[in-house]
Order: C-alpha cells, then structure tokens, then sequence
C-alpha cells in the first residue's frame, strides 16, 4: 500500500543486511581539521567552520570497512562516510548561497530568508546538489557532482542537465546521502545491536522525546537538535525537516526519496522503516537535507 501525505509519496520500507565486511589496515585513519571524541557516547565527530556556521560530521562507517545491505530488493555497499549531526540550517545554506552566487552559481531562487538554526526548506533537488558543490568549493574540497564530462554542476536551473549528475570518482566534497547511508545512520549504524537498529524511531520509541512532527510542532519548523539525538548522537533524523537524499525513488526515475518525516507528518510516517518522495523540482516549507561526506 503506498501513502499520500501532501506532495510526499510514501511506502512502507524494507531493510535487510546482507554482510558487514571488516579489512583493517596496519595506518590509523587521517583526520583533518578538527577531530574530538565525544567522551560519553565515545563518537568520532569532525568539525570545520565557515564564518559563524559550524559543520559537525559524524563518523558512520570507519575507513577499513564496507557495509553490504539489501533495500527494497537493491543490494548496496557502503563505503565509509560521515553524516552531518543537524539538518542544513537556513544560516549556513545563506552563507554559502551569497559566495555562490558570485561565483557563477545558479539556483531556483534568487534570495532566501536568514532563520538562523532553522533547517532551509523550500528548495529543490536540484538546488540541493548545487550547493553543496558550492559549499565544497568554499571549503577547498573537490566538488562530487558532476556532468556526463565531468564538468562540475553549478546550475540548479538546468534541471535536465542535475537530473543526470554523477558523483565524480574520488570527490572529497560534500554531497546529499545515498538513502542506504541515511537509514543505517538512523538506525544507530550497527546491525548487530539489534534493541537499538529496531527502535521504530532514530533514537528510540517516543516520537516526542526525539523529533518535532504534526502532533508537537504547531505545524513549524524548529531549531534543529532541540530534541533529543539518536545514539550516533545525529539530531532530527525522525521530524522536523525530511531530507532529500541522492537516489531515485523509482525505476522511472521521476522522483527522488525523501527521509525522516517532518513538521507536519504524522508520527508513522516519522518512523525508520519510512521512505517517501517528490519530483526533483518540487520545493516544499518542510523539505530540506543533510550533509554526507566520504571518510578518506
């Protein structure tokens, strides 16, 4: 059965681990900018800055391992990566999204509004993959998303030419989650622990304690890791903004998944075991993202 929730198509969600895969290597893993250990939950948390914004990367995935896992009937392996802590708040989309436009960028609107720690919303796909070009550029990293010539994408309008970017080989930069990242980082990111991969929401069993959604949010977004983390110590991975992730959502490839839930959803629709989607060029008040990032 699949579900209607505004411009959000949802389905319910099946997902099976196949192999975790150890190789260790003999060097410990390089570290720039800076790294810490959070003492009490023991996570790997990499830190660079950009003006007043701070970006705070999770270690998911160690370097040294992979992670093959099945989703609806498609087997992925993972490679290692980081994932962002929050949700892309409208103060750093902001600040990348004014050196970007003298830069050359394009994107579907020509100004947005500064809300400080609220997660940006209301941009497309498209405008997604851009920026975080854009951001990497800023940041001295090698931008991921690329053309069929490998010419960086820099252009949100060329909604045909986004539609077929490709993550360039060995790209340091930014970039949106595959969806198998998203939900392996939701679910705490070991499979083995299984009390806390089967909670039904990223964190825990009470929707409340964890994420913004229709029943606590007054229908408004809200200052992201005001609620409580998950135990990766990721914020708002159940509520408050879904997030769009890379993949298409369907063989037809006419939309894009979506993930988390949000504002306005119900507390299901909130829950790990949910996917959703929108077509790439959609803007919704209660659509946003996350930062993924390769581990090299």
């Amino acid at each position: 059965m699949k579900h209607y929730i505004g411009k959000f198509k949802v389905k319910p969600f099946s997902f099976f681990i196949l192999a975790l895969c150890f190789s260790f290597s003999s060097c410990a893993p390089s570290v720039s900018k800076n790294t810490n250990k959070d003492v009490k939950s023991n996570i790997d948390v990499k830190e660079e800055r950009l003006g007043n914004d701070v970006i705070s990367m999770i270690l998911i995935l160690p370097k040294g391992k992979t992670l093959d896992v099945s989703i609806q009937g498609k087997a992925k392996r993972l490679e290692p990566y980081r994932l962002a802590k929050y949700e892309v708040t409208s103060s750093l989309w902001c600040t990348v999204f004014e050196k970007a436009i003298k830069k050359g960028y394009k994107f579907s609107s020509d100004a947005f509004e500064n809300l400080d720690d609220i997660p940006i919303t209301n941009i497309t796909w498209h405008d997604a993959i851009v920026w975080t070009n854009a951001l990497s550029e800023e940041l001295s990293k090698t931008p991921c998303y690329v053309d069929a010539n490998g010419n960086t994408l820099k252009d949100a309008t060329n909604e045909a030419l986004c539609n077929l970017a490709r993550v360039k080989k060995d790209a340091t930069g930014y970039r949106l989650p595959q969806e198998a990242e998203w939900e392996v980082a939701a679910r705490g990111g070991n499979p083995l622990d299984n009390d806390v991969w089967n909670y039904v929401y990223a964190g825990g069993q009470i929707i409340d304690e964890l994420g913004w959604y229709g029943k606590n949010s007054e229908s408004s977004l809200h200052k992201v890791g005001t609620k409580k983390s998950n135990t990766l110590a990721l914020h708002d991975m159940s509520g408050n903004a879904w997030e769009w992730c890379f993949d298409w959502y369907n063989e037809a490839e006419t939309a894009r998944v979506n993930r988390g839930g949000g504002a306005r959803s119900s507390e299901e629709l909130c829950a790990v075991s949910q996917n959703g989607s929108n077509f790439p060029h959609v803007k919704d008040t209660t659509l946003g993202f996350r930062l993924a990032i390769a581990e090299k």
